[in-house]
């Protein structure tokens, strides 16, 4: 009797030290199952956002700067003690709403590494995750060249130019590098005797026109399963368009980025007899910041830092192909699906793919509560410089069109512009939801 009595409590005793180990294990935030932390019933109403930059780059200040500025009952986060893989991290409210402020430092996989290890830790409390950031953008919506047809400028983008400070908002990104480039295979070679005469022998080969040597995007036999693009259901997306288009004080790009705009278009080439893009930036200098949405913008993450008129080009038929897909899975969002390159414009950034991989992966293996997510992205730059008309069918950019010191200050102004646009849409969003607990706490301004 006293012998059974015995092992029973060593067995007792052993599962409780069991259990004991299992939660402690758990709690180190490195456990396999913290996923079922995720699904806890706890209220989740924490929002996270997300920025890359802590400072390192343009400027020398951080993505997150603008947002850090306007929130309330600031703290910082020990993010060391906390086992997170991120840079910078701040707890406050904004508007009233709670919020965590976070660096991830710059690229997919930081971004991918930070959100992580956020989850692990303040998955029960989170209630959405938004990402704010800088990017290079096309010229205009469907672009200014067309490779299917060169020897034109495309002049229908000439109501839909892209203003520097323009915001991006979708639930979507793709992965610009999923693709095979072999550019040996590409048909160029010395021109015939007597063709383009008064041209240097690599002028076709510098043709801005010309179909980047780019295929097998998003392969799955090549990538795998969820290598390439990522998408989510729209909802937080169009709750940012929504607060964005009630927006009462929209920033107003500085002096000296607005003149760099107009030397732009000034310096782009039109077809004979068509109007000026000059004429064109005219109009569009008359409107302020504009949030496109997911109907018409898309990130194409890269952790290539590419330029050029072709690679633009490729880049909208990537956003367009992700258009078509996300349109197909969410047929009551405003993706289209009959979207091609000539109706998109590309975003081009380092982020977007990595932390929505964590989203999508974590949901579709480890079976964690879905987070809605939105990607809003400001342009800082163009993607590409001036094009101008040299022959019927060829095009050249012009890179000599400003100073570098000229280009060096607007891409300073350009990227501070672009977070002061990009943090306006995340405030207006919590403002809307807001119960006005810290008054107007509204940034930018106008001159």
């Amino acid at each position: 009797m006293g012998s059974s009595s015995g092992h029973a409590l060593r067995r007792g005793v052993a599962l409780a030290c069991a259990i004991v180990a299992c939660v402690l294990y758990a709690s180190t935030r490195r456990s396999p199952f913290y996923g079922a932390t995720l699904r806890s019933p706890r209220r989740r109403r924490l929002s996270l956002i997300l920025s890359a930059d802590p400072g390192d780059m343009i400027g020398g200040f951080s993505e997150a700067a603008v947002l850090l500025d306007v929130a309330h009952d600031l703290e910082a986060i020990d993010v060391a003690k906390e086992d997170l893989f991120c840079p910078t991290a701040h707890r406050g409210d904004v508007a009233g709403q709670p919020v965590l402020i976070v660096t991830t430092g710059i690229g997919a996989t930081r971004a991918a590494l930070c959100l992580d290890s956020l989850l692990r830790v303040y998955g029960p409390e989170a209630r959405e995750v938004l990402f704010l950031g800088t990017a290079g953008g096309s010229p205009a919506v469907g672009g200014i060249l067309d490779s299917d047809a060169c020897g034109a400028a495309n002049q229908g983008a000439a109501a839909k130019l892209v203003r520097l400070g323009d915001v991006c908002v979708s639930p979507f990104a793709t992965d610009w590098d999923c693709q095979r480039c072999f550019w040996a295979a590409e048909p160029y070679a010395k021109p015939a005797p007597g063709a383009l005469a008064e041209a240097p022998e690599t002028a076709r080969s510098r043709n801005a026109c010309a179909k980047a040597p780019c295929s097998l995007h998003d392969r799955w036999d090549l990538f795998g399963d969820f290598g390439c693009s990522y998408f989510t259901e729209p909802s937080l997306a169009d709750e940012v368009l929504a607060a964005t288009r009630n927006l009462e004080h929209t920033p107003r790009a500085p002096p000296e980025l607005r003149a760099f705009e107009a030397g732009y278009w000034a310096a782009t080439g039109a077809a004979r007899g068509a109007e000026s893009w000059a004429a064109a930036y005219a109009r569009a200098e008359k409107r302020d910041a504009r949030a496109w949405g997911y109907d018409v913008c898309g990130e194409a993450t890269s952790a290539t830092y590419w330029n050029g008129a072709p690679y633009d080009e490729l880049a909208r038929g990537y956003v367009a192909e992700l258009m078509r897909e996300t349109a197909a899975a969410y047929p009551n969002g405003t993706s289209r699906a009959a979207s091609s390159k000539r109706d998109v414009l590309a975003i081009s950034a380092m982020e977007g793919a990595g932390w929505m991989a964590v989203l999508k992966l974590s949901e579709t293996y480890l079976d964690f509560a879905h987070l809605p997510s939105a990607n809003v992205r400001g342009v800082a730059d163009y993607t590409h410089d001036p094009v101008v008309r040299y022959a019927d069918d060829v095009w050249l950019e012009d890179a000599t069109w400003v100073s570098q010191e000229g280009r060096a200050n607007a891409t300073k102004a350009g990227y501070a512009f672009a977070i002061t646009t990009t943090s306006t849409a995340v405030l207006a969003l919590l403002q809307s939801r807001g119960d006005g607990l810290h008054g107007d706490v509204g940034v930018g301004g106008r001159s």
